[in-house]
């Protein structure tokens, strides 16, 4: 088995003689072997090796005998020892994660600093082929892409696994074998974490009932899967350079835009892939990138031009005339999601805190949480085991269970109880009580824009940045759709003022105006659907290329009478342009000719869009919040 490891190690270049190797050291058998090996191969191989044990400060007088222990071994066999006392339920309670994932970002933050400090060149882990296939199993059941069916590999930058290559009962056998005795962890035992039920009972009955060499199967599979994994990726990052042109954005981020033509030349299977790449490096960073991002950024060619999806981390992508054009909205502005989860009405999005933000809205039925302190994919979901929630601010945490006794809520309603859910910690029971823990402090960052001279709160939808640039792309295409002829433009009042005044400037053909003012909205939110003439136009439209340019489109009942009134008139030609188009809320259908931008039903003002008389005059669109 020496020699396997020994191989392995050199196979995957792992180790040579000028190395200082950090070995993580809990005093369970896998750790205990990896040091074994590492001390041994280190007197042939020139390296030198440290050994770090970190005390979770959890299981009392038990975690206290595997400290003693690691370190008399470690002076059996002439190794350095260091050993960090954490208190890793306190770190798992301020930062609202399960002991398990404290204790991973623990211990590797305490490999880091040894590392740094003792001028180590390597931080060695004992992970075995158990791990990896325990790993392989929870990915597929949470579902994964590539990388994560490749499992763990075996040297990922400073991190090496020289055990990879063995089972978890050759590594027992080794050690009793040389009468090497270990620690054995209770909580392993337990079946109070995921990979803990996968190690106690699926791999056992995978390899009683399946194949006994299941668990080396995996690992041959996994291998491969990371070879083509890196092959993919090499091909996705070469063809992607052919289709997506990345430029520094003048807040030193990164836009990127996809051309659609070249885009469409890539091998289907691979499309998916230069999207991730495109999506992660506008971004920044990889977490909560997932299938349905990549989905929706490759829908979104197949879509009219003005059209946008949003995406994490303040990223929106816009349908462009060249394909897509990824960028992070200006000053972060803007919603990140905006979803209904199935069965549950529950929207949800992520804004980009700015310095005059100071005051929330407050409402049983809407909460605000810290985005960087949630660790995992939000989910809307009910009551499962383990879930538990934050209830004073020092970080005390209570059972879900213990709260629905305490607060006398029946069992016969507690399974239909919906929870906002990050992992097991509970971020809030809806209708109930919100999570101390993710709650808004002088360090959030948010975006949550108000007009302070105004009654309710308006937040940014599309910046000022966004509307000028899709007002300068339509009216090039105007331009060109209209070469050699003179354009009439009819505006409908009040609105429609402030589009069409920007949309001329950015014309090159000739133009006239007219200006008609047709119904109102009144002081409410929806149309009231009465379409009267108030202003008529001072022209006539007889052989003229006319263009009619509204700020908003919804139901269509106005535009469908008003465009009919405008045909029997005799022009040349008509069509319509629009800044913004809500498609969804279409009861009469009108055509569209030029949209600047299709959104969902909400309330919007700016740019000449008004609630009540209003909020005309703010130069991006808004969501009204705070008015039924």
């Amino acid at each position: 088995m020496y020699q396997r490891v020994k191989e392995y190690i050199r196979r995957f270049h792992m180790l040579d003689g000028e190395d200082r190797v950090i070995a993580g050291v809990s005093g369970g058998a896998d750790s205990i072997c990896l040091l074994f090996m590492l001390t041994e191969l280190s007197r042939e191989m020139g390296f030198t090796v440290a050994a770090v044990h970190v005390h979770h400060g959890l299981r009392g007088a038990s975690a206290d005998r595997d400290a003693a222990y690691v370190e008399e071994v470690c002076r059996e066999w002439g190794v350095k020892c260091l050993v960090s006392h954490e208190d890793v339920g306190r770190y798992a309670r301020q930062n609202g994660l399960t002991t398990e994932e404290a204790g991973r970002d623990v211990r590797r933050a305490v490999l880091k600093k040894v590392k740094q400090e003792e001028g180590g060149t390597k931080i060695a882990l004992a992970h075995h082929q158990n791990d990896n296939a325990e790993t392989l199993i929870w990915n597929l059941c949470r579902g994964c892409g590539l990388r994560g069916l490749g499992g763990i590999a075996p040297v990922t930058g400073q991190w090496i696994r020289p055990l990879l290559c063995l089972k978890r009962e050759e590594i027992e056998s080794y050690l009793e074998n040389r009468g090497i005795s270990y620690c054995t962890d209770e909580s392993n035992l337990t079946d109070d974490y995921t990979r803990n039920r996968i190690r106690n009972h699926v791999i056992p009955c995978l390899e009683e009932a399946v194949n006994s060499q299941a668990v080396a199967h995996m690992s041959e599979t996994m291998e491969l899967l990371r070879l083509v994994g890196g092959f993919v990726e090499q091909e996705a990052d070469r063809l992607g350079k052919r289709c997506v042109r990345y430029e520094q954005t003048g807040t030193g981020g990164l836009r990127g835009v996809l051309l659609k033509e070249k885009f469409l030349q890539i091998p289907e299977a691979l499309r998916g892939f230069v999207l991730q790449e495109m999506i992660c490096r506008v971004a920044g960073r990889r977490k909560d990138i997932g299938a349905v991002h990549i989905r929706d950024l490759g829908d979104l060619l197949g879509r009219q031009v003005g059209r946008q999806v949003h995406l994490p981390y303040g990223m929106c992508a816009r349908r462009i005339y060249e394909g897509i054009e990824l960028s992070v909205l200006s000053g972060g502005e803007g919603p990140v999601k905006n979803e209904v989860f199935h069965g549950c009405p529950v929207e949800s999005r992520v804004f980009e805190r700015t310095a005059d933000m100071l005051i929330f809205p407050q409402n049983p039925y809407t909460k605000w949480f810290d985005y960087d302190i949630i660790k995992n994919t939000v989910k809307i979901r009910h009551r499962e085991p383990g879930d538990y929630i934050t209830i004073s601010k020092d970080g005390g945490t209570q059972k879900l269970k213990q709260y629905f006794i305490n607060e006398k809520i029946p069992g016969s309603l507690r399974d239909g109880i919906w929870l906002a859910a990050d992992g097991k910690h509970i971020m809030w029971i809806v209708g109930y009580r919100q999570n101390q823990m993710y709650q808004i402090t002088d360090k959030t960052r948010r975006n949550f824009t108000e007009d302070k001279a105004m009654a309710e709160s308006v937040r940014v939808m599309i910046s000022e940045a966004e509307v000028t640039k899709r007002i300068e792309e339509m009216g090039r295409q105007i331009s060109e759709d209209y070469a050699g002829k003179q354009i009439h433009l009819i505006c409908i009042l009040k609105g429609g003022v402030f589009f069409m005044c920007e949309l001329a400037k950015r014309i090159s053909v000739p133009v006239s105006m007219d200006f008609m003012s047709v119904g109102s909205y009144g002081d409410g939110t929806t149309s009231s659907g009465v379409v009267r003439i108030v202003k008529d136009l001072d022209e006539s439209l007889e052989g003229k290329e006319v263009l009619v340019v509204e700020d908003i489109i919804d139901s269509g009942r106005t535009l469908y009478y008003l465009l009919d009134v405008l045909q029997k008139r005799g022009p040349e030609s008509m069509k319509l342009c629009t800044l913004l188009d809500k498609p969804d809320r279409r009861v009469r259908d009108v055509r569209v000719d030029y949209v600047g931008f299709e959104i969902p039903d909400e309330f919007v003002v700016g740019y000449g869009l008004d609630y009540a008389q209003r909020y005309r005059n703010l130069p991006y669109i808004g969501i009204v919040e705070g008015v039924e």
